[in-house]
Formats: C-alpha cells, sequence, structure tokens
C-alpha cells in the first residue's frame, strides 16, 4: 500500500510517532569479544500509538574505540488486543554522549525480524534522545512509523459487538 509519490498531510500525521519510557539501567559486560560492555534498559511508558506500553533496550560499547556504538530497542503495547511490537535497531551520534561517557542520542530504523500485531507490516525511521538519572534513564523515542493497516487483530472488533450484523453507516 505504499504509494510512489509523496504522502497525503493526512498520511503524514498517521505516521506521526512519540513515545516515552522511563525505568532502570543496568551495566552489565560484553556477551563477544569485540564488545566492551552493554547497557541494559527496561521501563514503563507509553506512545502515540498505545497509552501503556514496556520496553526493553540494549546499547552496546565496542572495544574498538573507532567502531560505532549500537543497539537495539523494543517497545511493546501492555494491551494484549492490539499484540503490539516495535523493534529498531539503534545507530548512536557520534560525540552525543553525557559527562559518564554514555550515549545520549540515536538514530534507527525499522527492525526486520522485530513486529507483531498492528506493527506488523512497518516501516519505522526516527531519533532517541536519552536522559539518564541514578541508576535510571527516560527514553523519548520520535520518528514515523508506516503501518498497513490492515493486521490489526481488533479492526473487525465493532462488528463481533454486533453479532456479526453490518449495519450502513448513515443507520438506516
Amino acid at each position: 500500500m505504499l504509494g510512489q509519490g509523496q504522502p497525503t498531510p493526512h498520511e503524514l500525521a498517521r505516521e506521526r510517532f512519540h513515545a516515552y519510557f522511563s525505568g532502570p539501567i543496568t551495566v552489565g559486560p560484553g556477551r563477544f569479544s569485540d564488545q566492551a560492555k552493554i547497557i541494559y534498559f527496561r521501563g514503563l511508558g507509553g506512545s502515540t500509538q498505545f497509552r501503556h506500553g514496556d520496553y526493553q533496550m540494549a546499547i552496546v560499547f565496542p572495544t574498538d574505540p573507532t567502531a560505532q556504538t549500537f543497539g537495539v530497542a523494543v517497545l511493546e503495547d501492555k494491551n494484549g488486543n492490539s499484540s503490539g511490537i516495535l523493534g529498531f535497531d539503534l545507530t548512536a551520534v557520534p560525540n552525543a554522549v553525557d559527562r559518564l561517557g554514555r550515549p545520549t542520542r540515536f538514530t534507527y530504523i525499522q527492525d526486520p525480524n522485530i513486529y507483531s500485531g498492528i506493527d506488523f507490516v512497518n516501516s519505522s525511521v526516527g531519533t532517541l534522545e536519552i536522559t539518564y538519572s541514578k541508576g535510571s534513564a527516560t527514553a523519548i523515542f520520535n520518528a514515523k512509523v508506516y503501518t498497513s493497516g490492515l493486521t490489526s487483530p481488533i479492526k473487525n472488533s465493532d462488528l463481533y459487538a454486533r453479532g456479526g450484523r453490518i449495519t450502513p453507516r448513515s443507520g438506516r
């Protein structure tokens, strides 16, 4: 359903995505020889797509100081009816770090292997801002998230509520 032309103003508004999450962070060792350490994030929040959500994120610091810092973020709608899950592949913005050397800004694209429910067919591109506090962090995601609108498990809930009867919009 992606068109070849420019998106309409309505489509641009539909794709606008904002999410915020806060929660604890922990630092662990790298899991492979080319990883110096990993910061793990988890927390609660919400978005323009879902009111209550969970997130988990990991940022990998490479052993090579010239290599790119990267990570993965997974955002989940707590409403099991929508089954919405978004996964983002993160790339750190060079030199955007706090006074302790922790990355504060990322760009991201949709991870093609992490999706579910309403986000089954999606395309995403955006930015992430992280602010750190004692043992916790707040993550703010801003993006364009395209979904086809055809994979929502709750799209036909109104039909079930009427016992499958289809009534005209005019009410006649």
